[in-house]
C-alpha cells in the first residue's frame, strides 16, 4: 500500500540526534531510499535519537557538556544489532544498535545540564517509517545490495525541531564530535 507522509502521525518536539559518519551515513540512506522507493515513503535521515529536549533550548549548555565528556567519534561508536519490525510508524523497520559506555555517560551528563532532558536508551538507526507488512519489508529488505555495518560511529550531534511529518523537521543546532 504505497503511503505518504501525510498518512503518519504527526510528531513534534525538539529532539537530540546522533549522526554517523558521512560514510555510515551513505550507507543508511541508500538502505532508506531503496525501501522508500519501494513504498513510496518518506526519505529519512540517517540518525539515532539520544533525547527530547522539553523547555527552553540551551546550545550553550549542550556544547559545553559536550566539550566536559570529550568525545570523539571513536567514543561513540555503536556495535550492530539485528534488524526489527515494530509496530510503531516511526520504528516500523531498525537496525538495533548497542551503545558504547561512553553513550551511557553523555546521556547522564545531559540529563544533568539540562533539567528537562528526557533521554531515549532505545538505540537504534531507522531504515523505514510507515505501516507496510514486517514479512513485506524484510523480503525486500534481503534484496538490498550490500551489509549492514558491523560498527556505527558517530560524528555529529544535531538538535532538530519535529514539527509535523518528516519533511517538515528541521536542523537548529548542530556539532562536530
Amino acid at each position: 500500500m504505497p503511503i505518504n507522509s501525510t498518512s503518519l502521525p504527526s510528531l513534534r518536539g525538539k529532539v537530540l540526534w546522533l549522526c554517523p559518519t558521512p560514510c555510515v551515513c551513505e550507507y543508511y540512506q541508500r538502505a532508506n531510499s531503496y525501501l522508500s522507493r519501494q513504498f513510496h515513503s518518506p526519505p529519512i535521515s540517517p540518525h539515532i535519537t539520544l533525547g527530547r529536549l522539553e523547555g527552553d533550548f540551551l546550545p550553550d549548555i549542550i556544547s559545553k557538556t559536550l566539550q566536559s565528556c570529550s568525545l570523539t567519534s571513536a567514543d561513540l561508536t555503536f556495535d550492530a544489532g539485528h534488524i526489527q519490525c515494530n509496530r510503531a510508524p516511526w520504528q516500523r523497520f531498525i537496525h538495533n544498535l548497542y551503545p558504547p559506555e561512553t553513550a551511557e555517560s553523555l546521556q547522564t551528563a545531559l540529563k544533568e545540564a539540562l533539567d528537562k532532558y528526557r533521554p531515549v536508551f532505545d538505540y537504534h538507526i531507522s531504515l523505514h517509517y510507515g505501516f507496510e507488512a514486517c514479512d513485506e519489508l524484510q523480503l525486500l529488505f534481503q534484496g538490498f545490495p550490500g551489509t549492514l555495518p558491523a560498527s556505527i560511529p558517530c560524528s555529529l550531534l544535531k538538535v532538530m525541531d519535529l514539527n509535523g511529518p518528516p519533511e517538515k523537521w528541521s536542523e537548529i543546532w548542530q556539532s562536530s564530535l
